[in-house]
């Protein structure tokens, strides 16, 4: 029997904050473009397209902070 894909998975992205060290270009972080996400830091695996819904810079003396807000490449 042919194996059937795993449905999305629905992430709630909308307080999700990059980590400093992370190599992310932030000129880049357009939103309505699609981002590949993995995880293995889940209940289960994750690899599924996702699509930029918001970007959000917050910058201080202490530094910078950028959250994302992440939809289905779908929707």
């Amino acid at each position: 029997m042919p194996r059937r894909p795993r449905p999305p998975v629905f992430l709630d992205s909308q307080e999700a904050v990059l980590v400093p060290a992370s190599s992310v270009d932030v000129p880049a972080l357009v939103p309505g473009w699609c981002v590949d996400v993995t995880t293995t830091q889940t209940c289960r695996d994750i690899a599924q397209s996702l699509k930029i819904a918001m970007v959000k810079v917050y910058e201080d003396a202490g530094g910078e902070e950028v959250s994302l807000q992440l939809t289905p490449a779908g929707v």
